[in-house]
């Protein structure tokens, strides 16, 4: 059975994947199981990473899950900063540390980002660094909002 998978296109699993998982609920189900499918598939890899946010109960919380995804793409595994399109960034960006290195590093490794949305005092750190960024990567993102989403 297992290498029936090994056969089907890319394109095909990503779509089995995407009406396996309900993203539009945020079915913390849905997305537990595609973690486990990750390990196998990279179809559920690129869904998985495809809309990144940091949300969490507090502060720390949040900032904790944005220095993790930094550092995943950074040491661990920069090859899922391909799939990334669409990224949320926390509100306490400015908290860290190095900033302006948190996002070289997200603008970088995400080659393909899409919308890019910002809010809070995480605007006043994220929208001089856009302005620094080569118009040919400003011109790949559709949308970039200061607004909450």
């Amino acid at each position: 059975m297992s290498s029936a998978w090994n056969k089907l296109p890319f394109e095909v699993l990503t779509y089995i994947f995407e009406h396996n998982a309900d993203f539009g609920s945020q079915n913390t189900w849905s997305r537990r199981e595609l973690y486990s499918y990750q390990l196998v598939c990279k179809a559920a890899q690129s869904l998985l990473y495809k809309r990144i946010g940091f949300e969490g109960e507090s502060e720390a919380d949040e900032l904790r899950r944005l220095v993790q995804f930094v550092f995943t793409l950074k040491s661990l595994a920069p090859h899922l900063g391909s799939f990334v399109r669409t990224i949320f960034i926390c509100d306490y960006l400015e908290l860290l540390q190095t900033p302006l290195a948190a996002l070289d590093v997200i603008f970088n490794a995400c080659p393909k980002i899409e919308q890019f949305y910002c809010k809070g005092s995480s605007k006043e750190v994220a929208w001089p660094y856009l302005l620094t960024l080569p118009d040919t990567k400003l011109s790949s993102i559709h949308s970039i909002s200061q607004n909450d989403v």
